[in-house]
């Protein structure tokens, strides 16, 4: 929310409306009365729920007897990309273990990395997109100790918003078996 003030230099009451051009945007007071010499503030604000990623801008009208004057109002919504769990892969090899997961965003995507901790320590590696999909993978690879591996993947978007989805954990076999 930001705010502005309107003056009343003259030497009678004014009343005056403000109207919000789009849906989102909200303002108080509506209306009001600034007797002379006072002056009032409006608050503009964003209902941010539902904007689109980026820059949305609007008019807001004030309109009083003698006139009006329209004030110009932006505002920057940029929202993280949505990280699924990850899914470990049902054919976990000796030496293949596949992890997927979903990354959806309003824009594009310019990094996906999977982390993960185990038997062996704690890895971090970039996942590959899958072609024509919302959906990215990586194998782990083999395991000399199996046991059980936690991993998480961390997003980030075109924009530079960056998100990490909830915790997956998965037993893998021990290499050699």
């Amino acid at each position: 929310t930001k705010s502005f003030t309107v003056t009343n230099t003259g030497g009678a009451p004014v009343s005056f409306q403000a109207a919000a051009g789009r849906s989102w945007m909200t303002v108080s007071p509506a209306s009001a009365i600034v007797q002379p010499g006072d002056s009032r503030s409006i608050a503009v604000g964003a209902r941010r729920a539902g904007l689109p990623e980026g820059t949305s801008t609007g008019d807001l009208r004030i309109t009083w007897p003698d006139g009006s004057a329209t004030v110009r109002v932006s505002v920057r919504q940029e929202n993280p990309p949505a990280v699924g769990r990850p899914e470990f892969g049902s054919s976990s090899t000796c030496t293949s273990n596949p992890v997927t997961v979903t990354v959806t965003d309003e824009s594009a995507i310019s990094s996906v990395r999977l982390t993960w901790s185990g038997p062996t320590g704690t890895h971090t590696a970039a996942m590959t997109r899958i072609a024509g999909t919302n959906r990215w993978r990586y194998d782990m690879g083999e395991f000399s100790p199996g046991g059980d591996v936690t991993a998480r993947v961390t997003a980030t978007d075109g924009r530079g918003n960056r998100a990490t989805g909830p915790a997956g954990t998965q037993f893998v076999l021990p290499c050699p078996g």
